[in-house]
């Protein structure tokens, strides 16, 4: 079982050592409930990832600019209700 955490940043500032926080809580979680591993990933807009030293810090992120743009290039057909938020 591996553990997946993702932050999803809208309109708040990153907290002073926020990733560090969560990687802690992570490898907690892992000890606790014998899982094998984790992810840590972010999600904001792109302008966010690229300017925030915090953001910068997660292993793995994804701007809602890309996220955006995989839906869009998908065949789905309720994808427009599955973007909306964005």
């Amino acid at each position: 079982i591996i553990d997946l955490h993702i932050e999803d940043k809208v309109n708040a500032e990153a907290q002073p050592e926020q990733f560090s926080r969560y990687e802690d809580r992570a490898k907690k979680l892992c000890d606790n409930y014998n899982h094998t591993g984790y992810k840590i990933c972010i999600t904001a807009p792109e302008y966010y990832l690229r300017t925030n030293s915090e953001a910068q810090k997660y292993p793995h992120s994804f701007s809602y600019e890309e996220i955006f743009e995989y839906f869009q290039n998908q065949n789905l057909p309720h994808k427009n209700s599955l973007i909306c938020c964005f």
